[in-house]
């Protein structure tokens, strides 16, 4: 087995602080891969990507089995994120960076982020919540790159309204995780 350091960030209580681990498997989703190991219960899994030196806690055991692992391991990745915004989600009606809104189709639910002078924003049930004021901390991104950002800032893919679209999507890209181990 492969012994690496963990690192944690010392404000994400998702990730693992600094000891030694084994890496026992390795799981590829498509171009990504990922470092599986043990945390120190036995039990829980913890997952990094082959660059990262932070592990990250994993709520699902082997006992729950590899696809449901690979579903949750989706669902936590940025990039694997800002894929699926790529090819899910749809504008209906209105343009990017222009005053007004945008309206958007995610899998047949509806998705709104609206453009004002103060900046943008995207609407998570009933409620509009700010993303971006365009100020000099302002997203680096225009067009649909800043529309996928501001999904993800503002918390709008973990709503309850989108949950059920993640996760229907993860566990379907899950089903082709490859894995092996790590001797």
């Amino acid at each position: 087995m492969m012994q690496e350091t963990r690192v944690e960030a010392e404000a994400d209580m998702s990730c693992v602080t600094a000891s030694r681990i084994d890496t026992f498997a390795r799981l590829t989703i498509g171009q990504r891969t990922y470092d599986i190991a043990e945390a120190e219960d036995g039990e829980r899994l913890m997952f990094r990507t082959e660059c990262e030196e932070k592990w990250m806690r994993l709520e699902h055991t082997r006992d729950d089995g590899w696809t449901t692992i690979a579903a949750e391991i989706v669902q936590s990745d940025p990039d694997v994120m800002d894929h699926f915004l790529s090819t899910h989600l749809v504008r209906v009606d209105g343009e990017f960076d222009e005053l007004g809104d945008v309206s958007f189709d995610l899998l047949g639910r509806d998705v709104r982020l609206r453009y004002e002078q103060s900046g943008l924003s995207v609407l998570i049930g009933n409620e509009w919540r700010q993303a971006d004021t365009f100020s000099g901390e302002a997203m680096p991104l225009n067009g649909r790159a800043r529309c996928h950002a501001a999904l993800v800032r503002t918390g709008a893919m973990q709503s309850e309204e989108l949950v059920p679209a993640m996760r229907e999507w993860s566990g379907r890209i899950a089903r082709g995780a490859r894995v092996i181990p790590v001797l």
